[in-house]
């Protein structure tokens, strides 16, 4: 992969401009994102149904999930993960505002 950029494999990145992410993957990880509205407090998102059914399961529970608000005129709050499963994770973040979600971890399928 020398000489390639985040953007040249990862169709989010490209989307979202981000040309690189700070940081090294692991070997055998992935690095996938999407966009959600907040539904609640605290919401769960399943990976299947989040990236249209490009993503259904982690490898294991060491993936990392970066939340990251997009929208704007609202309170200062931490959005967080609050639990993960293979297959789905718990959103804690502000009701009904717009978050960028980054998933770094090893993909089963």
């Amino acid at each position: 992969m020398k000489g390639r950029w985040v953007k040249d494999i990862c169709p989010y990145a490209k989307d979202q401009g981000f040309n690189s992410v700070i940081g090294d993957v692991r070997p055998g990880e992935k690095i996938f994102g999407f966009t959600v509205t907040s539904t609640s407090t605290d919401m769960t998102l399943t990976l299947k149904t989040v990236t249209g059914g490009k993503v259904t399961q982690m490898h294991d529970l060491n993936y990392r999930v970066i939340p990251v608000k997009v929208d704007t005129g609202s309170v200062a709050a931490v959005a967080y993960i609050k639990t993960k499963a293979k297959t789905s994770f718990h959103l804690c973040a502000e009701n009904n505002k717009i978050y960028d979600i980054v998933v770094i971890g090893r993909v089963l399928y």
